[in-house]
């Protein structure tokens, strides 16, 4: 068992060897540090959060219009009356063919299609954000393979040992790191 144990890891040692030979210098990222620690995502979705006030709002009092509106529905179908229906409450009601469970899911299914049409503009600028930060990313760990003729990038969460400044997270987020712009250009789809 020990010589075919030591024999996997000379196996393994050999397999990695040619690897590690092209890969003249090997650095590692944490790639969701680098993202969403920058300060520039946390400014950016303050900002939509201001500009879209109005809008996010208009949402929530559509969401509490829809909890009043269907709350007596809702105590007519809650046997134990936890104010809550729970998955056996809802067979029963669908088995009973109570009306209110269908009346319940129209208004949270149109409740649901216009929430969704109303935030539509700050969940395009929210992906936006993303779709901007991703390629600063990606644009960023790029130029420091080049510039630094890094040969493999693996996660810093893989490496058992590392020497200093083969860390690329703070350089990578030190240059995406910049002020996002929040409005989508027309047209704009998410990629």
């Amino acid at each position: 068992t020990r010589l075919i144990a030591g024999a996997a890891a000379v196996t393994g040692v050999a397999l990695a060897a040619p690897l590690f030979a092209q890969a003249s210098k090997v650095a590692t990222i944490n790639a969701p540090d680098a993202i969403f620690n920058a300060r520039a995502i946390g400014t950016a979705m303050q900002q939509i959060e201001t500009k879209h006030a109005a809008l996010i709002q208009q949402a929530n009092t559509r969401g509490q219009t829809l909890q009043t509106q269907t709350k007596p529905m809702i105590d007519a179908l809650d046997t134990n009356k936890d104010g809550d229906l729970d998955q056996a409450e809802v067979q029963a009601a669908a088995q009973a063919r109570r009306p209110q469970l269908q009346q319940i899911r129209d208004a949270e299914t149109a409740a649901s299609t216009e929430i969704n049409n109303t935030l539509r503009p700050v969940t395009l600028a929210r992906i936006y954000v993303f779709d901007q930060l991703q390629k600063r990313y990606n644009d960023s760990l790029d130029g420091q393979i080049r510039t630094k003729q890094i040969g493999l990038v693996v996660p810093t969460t893989a490496a058992i040992r590392q020497a200093p400044g083969t860390d690329l997270t703070a350089i990578v987020r030190g240059e995406i790191d910049k002020p996002l712009a929040i409005d989508p250009p027309a047209g704009w789809q998410p990629t």
